[in-house]
């Protein structure tokens, strides 16, 4: 028994020691975070102004000298005083407290717009069908469900609607009905062949309908007893209404091209076309409106709304928001500020002073004094320019394009024209500073880059003396979509094959000689799998090409006539949604990789034939693009803004956080002093660049962050961070103009 127990004993101390050792590890490791880094937490900030410098004062906890701060100004964002985020289809209800709208094509939801400014998900109902339009009339709502037909919903009960079955009558052709206009309860819809809806409401057991129109037609605007339609082929028909509701065609009006947007209101007709003009027709001549003015407008116009008793409309135009315009004198209409939103509205509804927005990423509430107020600072047009930006040495470019390209070969179209960023800027006075370029030395004097709207196209810009502007060398057709650069007289470049449905995407990586810039000579090639998004150079003879789900490939181009695969990082094919690799770029021997779903990532590629992840980042939106200055990494987020991480000289990584933008980001470039931000259609904003601010930690609550003396007046965020946590100050401070 006794080496038994003896056994025993020495089990049992063995166990005790191994408990206490690791609870001991587990004890430290939590106190050293505590004691190091702590949990960043604000409790106000002071702007202390003085005649030798100005600074914030900050009364918080965890601030201590490892913490590091900036300020980023604070953009004028459309803030949503409510919103949802999600897979939006069309069908839009709003009366100032409840919401209807479709998710996800065939699901009704039932919302309530709560006083603490959020909306409420009462309720939900699966429809049979896809949901193309919703209106509600008493306790019920009525559905259009395309070839289902029109559905009637109880909604007595708001956490509980109940589906009743179809509206009985004429049978529906049509898939989708674009507007549903109410007349007391009495409803109208058209559809795109040939057919104007009515289903009276009031009655117990309504009925279907239908009386012919244009074939074309799919918008109507009501107002009291007057009804017009609008068809894709230009017709604009006239109606008034009987005591019955029964439309009685009275007039017919042609236009050139499709109609867009319809409204009417007591005194106008309001027309919206595909080619952004506005035709506004006075309406107390009906049924024979007399057209006072054209209004162009510019931009892919989507709807247009009238503002209940306000001459005032809506026009909601693609990547550019909502625009305002005063309708009081049609013979003049008074264009005013646009209202930027990340997301284009495809309807809206305005009840109560709100104004409901729905595009296909989000459902968003807004005040109408907000929308009709504007922004001050509009982004700068971007007509006629490709959306990316281009930098060569520390400035900026833009690629101006030639109008008339369709139906032209390369050797006809007129070559495009590179124009600095600046140069755009003086289309706008005082909306965009010009900065002071210092004449940086570079090694590099060529520009190569694709179209985004032709990517076959390959230009290629090279600038004759240090600081002057590239000139057209010579165009290149890879006749399928391609992404270029060029490296010390080579041009480098990925094209993407299509798949044959029996092999996976591949893509090509080409190699150009240019040391004659008007005529670059094919020297090499290699197929690459998977989907190919972007490259970069990597020193001192690497190519990295982001490949999608196919992840990274390290190319070595020491001999250009035969390009060969160093490396490649791919990722398990349970993770192909983080793997989906969009773009890279490299800073010393760390990489960066942007992944579709909201993730960046670390490599340390010190050993070009073994990259290696170090960190991963989960960031909000879509990564799409990335630029790297003064050792911050700057990631576009498309609808959501930018994200920012300090990575010093790639040696660190501290995320700084989000900046929201009033448009959504397409491209992104820094240089100089100022980030450039492309919106596409919707324009071009300019900030200045993230600033690393002096932390002074005095005592465990008090910090002083001393500003910079040349900031530009302005509401501004700050930004506190370490390696392990961030924090974004919500309340903004201001810095006001100096007094001449």
């Amino acid at each position: 028994m006794q080496p038994l127990t003896l056994r025993w004993f020495l089990f049992v101390s063995v166990l005790a020691c191994y408990v206490s050792a690791v609870a001991f590890v587990l004890y430290s490791l939590v106190t050293i975070q505590s004691d190091r880094y702590g949990d960043l937490a604000v409790e106000q900030v002071s702007l202390v102004s003085s005649s030798d410098d100005n600074f914030l004062h900050i009364v918080g906890i965890g601030i201590t000298s490892s913490v590091r701060a900036v300020v980023l100004p604070e953009p004028e964002v459309a803030v949503r005083q409510f919103f949802l985020d999600g897979n939006f289809t069309r069908g839009l209800w709003f009366d100032g407290q409840t919401l209807l709208a479709s998710y996800q094509a065939n699901l009704l939801l039932c919302m309530q717009v709560d006083t603490d400014n959020t909306i409420q998900v009462l309720g939900s109902l699966r429809m049979p069908g896809l949901i193309s339009q919703i209106t509600k009339v008493g306790k019920r709502v009525l559905v259009s469900s395309g070839k289902n037909g029109f559905l009637l919903v109880d909604l007595t009960d708001p956490a509980l609607p109940t589906l009743i079955g179809k509206v009985p009558g004429s049978p529906i052709w049509s898939t989708t009905h674009r507007d549903f206009r109410l007349s007391g309860q009495r409803v109208y819809a058209v559809d795109r062949k040939g057919q104007l809806f009515l289903i009276d409401m009031a009655l117990a057991e309504p009925k279907v309908k239908t009386f012919p129109v244009d074939s074309s037609s799919w918008r109507v605007a009501l107002h009291g007893e007057r009804l017009a339609t609008g068809s894709l082929n230009g017709a604009v028909e006239l109606f008034d209404l009987d005591f019955e509701g029964i439309p009685h065609a009275v007039g017919r009006i042609q236009f050139d091209g499709g109609v867009r947007g319809l409204q009417l209101t007591d005194t106008g007709l309001f027309v919206a076309l595909g080619n952004g003009e506005l035709h506004l027709f006075d309406t107390t001549s009906w049924p024979q409106p007399q057209r006072r003015s054209i209004q162009p407008l510019g931009g892919q116009i989507l709807d247009v709304v009238s503002l209940p008793e306000r001459s005032q409309l809506l026009v909601s135009r693609s990547l550019r928001g909502l625009l305002s315009i005063d309708v009081s004198d049609l013979t003049q209409p008074q264009v005013g500020r646009n209202f930027p939103l990340v997301s284009s509205s495809r309807e809206a509804c305005i009840a109560g002073g709100l104004l409901a927005s729905l595009s296909s990423r989000n459902l968003s509430v807004h005040s109408v004094s907000q929308v009709l107020a504007g922004h001050d600072k509009q982004p700068l047009p971007l007509d006629g320019y490709d959306q990316d930006i281009y930098t060569l040495g520390d400035k900026a470019y833009l690629l101006s394009l030639p109008e008339l390209r369709e139906g032209q070969n390369v050797g006809s179209i007129p070559h495009p024209v590179l124009r600095s960023v600046e140069s755009l800027c003086e289309r706008g006075p005082g909306q965009c500073a010009e900065a002071e370029h210092e004449r940086i030395q570079t090694e590099q004097t060529c520009l190569v880059m694709a179209e985004n709207y032709q990517s076959n196209l390959v230009h290629v810009f090279c600038r004759e003396t240090e600081g002057g502007l590239p000139q057209w060398q010579t165009t290149l057709d890879l006749k399928i979509p391609s992404k270029a650069f060029w490296n010390e007289g080579r041009i480098y470049s990925i094209s993407q094959d299509h798949s044959d449905g029996e092999r996976p995407f591949a893509g090509t990586f080409r190699v150009y000689n240019a040391a004659v810039k008007s005529n670059p000579l094919h020297e090499g090639e290699l197929v690459l799998p998977g989907t190919l998004y972007a490259l970069a150079w990597f020193d001192p003879h690497f190519v990295l090409v982001a490949a999608g789900t196919g992840g990274l490939y390290v190319v070595d181009v020491a001999d250009p006539t035969r390009p060969a695969v160093a490396s490649h990082l791919s990722l398990p094919r349970h993770l192909s949604s983080f793997a989906l690799v969009t773009n890279v770029i490299s800073l010393g021997s760390t990489v960066y990789l942007a992944h579709r779903n909201g993730r960046l990532s670390q490599l340390d590629l010190s050993t070009p034939n073994s990259p290696r992840i170090v960190q991963v980042l989960d960031v909000p939106g879509h990564t799409r693009k990335m630029t790297v200055k003064d050792g911050m990494l700057i990631a576009s987020l498309y609808q959501d803004g930018v994200y920012i991480v300090d990575v010093g000289n790639g040696d660190r990584w501290a995320p700084v956080g989000q900046l929201e933008l009033p448009i959504s980001v397409f491209d992104l470039q820094a240089c100089s002093d100022k980030l450039f931000v492309s919106g596409g259609k919707a324009g071009l904003m300019t900030l200045p660049l993230p600033l690393r601010l002096s932390v002074r930690p005095q005592g465990q609550r008090h910090t002083r962050i001393t500003l910079p003396s040349d900031l530009e007046p302005g509401n501004y965020h700050l930004y506190l961070y370490n390696e392990t946590e961030n924090l974004r100050v919500k309340s903004a401070f201001r810095i006001e103009a100096q007094k001449e």
